[in-house]
């Protein structure tokens, strides 16, 4: 669910703190709307075949997410020629516990990309039918502070795909959704749902955070890339 475009803003705050002390950057919510908006970019991602994220290696940090949805394995790569053939260890290897079920609702928020806006007015007032995250290779956008129950922190990613639109309970086809984060919740993990945002404890929250902006004090150019496999059984 959530996420917004400030990543030269961010960048710059994270080159600012100790490498030791990784301060995470904090950006203010862009629509007034009443979601929850820090994730929500009007700019459409672009999609990777698992071929081609394959291929993005070196300098980075890549997150991979298990076919069920339930496992995220972290791995951190130093910015050294060495290290980018693989002959380095990496400075961090991880997997954390997370779920991506969705809530069974036509009411979820609806963050329009840009080419949603092009059909839709006003359309932040629209809800939709979430779908889980989707597959694809996406690109880690932000790192905001939160104090309410989606906190510490939301990771915002440039993910988008279609869902179903509403208008008063009303369906209006499908249109291109955007605002699709990682992030933890107060409720425990067993009980928890999402709008398709990926889920986690709050301490792994953290300490992922964490992980994303040393990366980035270390290297101002780093990708950090979240790779996501379709759900068994869906096409």
């Amino acid at each position: 669910m959530y996420r917004f475009l400030c990543f030269i803003a961010m960048v710059a705050a994270a080159c600012a703190a100790g490498a030791t002390t990784a301060q995470i950057p904090v950006a203010n919510d862009a629509h007034p709307s009443g979601y929850l908006t820090e994730q929500y970019f009007l700019v459409d991602g672009i999609q990777l075949s698992d071929a081609e994220a394959t291929q993005l290696v070196g300098g980075d940090v890549r997150m991979d997410l298990d076919d069920m949805r339930t496992r995220l394995t972290v791995r951190v790569t130093d910015n050294e020629y060495e290290a980018r053939l693989g002959r380095i260890p990496p400075i961090e290897l991880y997997t954390i516990d997370v779920h991506n079920r969705v809530a069974d609702t036509i009411g979820a928020p609806f963050y329009p990309a840009d080419r949603a806006l092009n059909a839709l007015r006003n359309a932040y007032s629209y809800s939709s039918k979430p779908e889980p995250f989707p597959a694809g290779a996406w690109n880690i956008t932000t790192i905001k502070q939160r104090n309410d129950q989606y906190g510490p922190y939301m990771i915002g990613t440039d993910a988008v795909q279609l869902v179903n639109v509403y208008k008063d309970g009303k369906n209006l086809g499908e249109f291109w959704d955007t605002g699709y984060s990682l992030h933890a919740n107060t409720k425990p993990m067993a009980q928890s749902v999402s709008y398709g945002c990926i889920v986690m404890s709050r301490d792994d929250d953290r300490r992922l955070a964490g992980s994303l902006a040393a990366d980035r004090q270390r290297n101002r150019t780093t990708n950090q890339l979240l790779v996501v496999r379709d759900l068994p059984g869906r096409d």
